[in-house]
């Protein structure tokens, strides 16, 4: 008795095995224009339903049973290419003309700092501060109004006069009125006025005394923006005012 055989009597069947390369590869189907199929190149995916159960054979079994068995096959014979995993990326060139320079980031970067410390260290000056932007208001006689606008003739000054009306008369231009202002027997300060200036007044006449005020447009012209009839009180106290204008301003020229 062989060494094949049993105690029984019966040989016992020896274990087929096939090599994973004689294995043919599998076969995607795909349908031609005439409803036939054609094989294509090698894929891993299974045949089609329609392949599985219109025009099959005994050989379509026998692939689907040896699957297991091709796949290493199958694996090595499918051609990649790298278009089909990777996403389309721009070539290197495109990239650099989109991405600016590491001088340019750098140079705005340093502008974007030396505009922060610039406003970070901005000392912001108090309106005034110098005497070209000082704004004084006087308030005196027509005597004193002319002596102190020939001190303050570089500065803006607005000045209140109280004085009586000696002359009303036409202007020389359209809407333009010229009033003469006077104390007693001092100068004579010359007011031009027009429709458009505020005037709290009802009626002007001549003796009327009259508050004022307005900006120097000559040594002995004012450019009245506001007229009004003086009270008794500013009258009154005309010239305690003028005393304190005339300490204020030995006070600012002393300074």
């Amino acid at each position: 008795m062989n060494a094949s055989t049993s105690n029984s009597g019966f040989k016992k069947p020896k274990e087929l095995a096939r090599p994973v390369s004689s294995a043919p590869p599998l076969r995607a189907l795909e349908t031609s224009s005439d409803g036939r199929y054609s094989p294509t190149r090698s894929v891993l995916n299974v045949p089609s339903r329609n392949a599985s159960f219109s025009g099959g054979n005994a050989n379509n079994s026998t692939d689907n049973k040896r699957r297991p068995d091709n796949i290493a096959q199958g694996v090595s014979e499918m051609p990649v290419q790298v278009s089909d995993v990777l996403p389309s990326v721009p070539r290197l060139g495109a990239l650099s003309e989109n991405v600016p320079a590491k001088k340019n980031i750098r140079e705005n970067n340093s502008d974007a700092e030396n505009s922060n410390s610039t406003s970070g260290n901005l000392n912001f000056r108090v309106f005034g501060s110098s005497e070209s932007e000082r704004m004084f208001i006087f308030t005196g006689t027509v005597e004193r109004i002319i002596k102190w606008n020939k001190i303050f003739q570089n500065h803006f000054c607005y000045f209140e006069v109280i004085a009586s009306v000696i002359s009303i008369q036409e202007g020389t231009i359209k809407s333009q009125k010229i009033m003469l202002l006077r104390d007693r027997k001092g100068p004579i300060l010359q007011m031009i006025y027009y429709g458009t200036t505020h005037l709290n007044i009802e009626d002007f006449h001549v003796g009327q005394i009259l508050r004022c005020m307005g900006k120097m447009s000559a040594p002995n012209v004012l450019n009245a923006i506001s007229i009004r009839s003086a009270s008794q009180e500013e009258v009154d106290i005309l010239q305690r005012l003028c005393l304190v204008c005339d300490q204020a301003i030995s006070h600012f020229l002393n300074a």
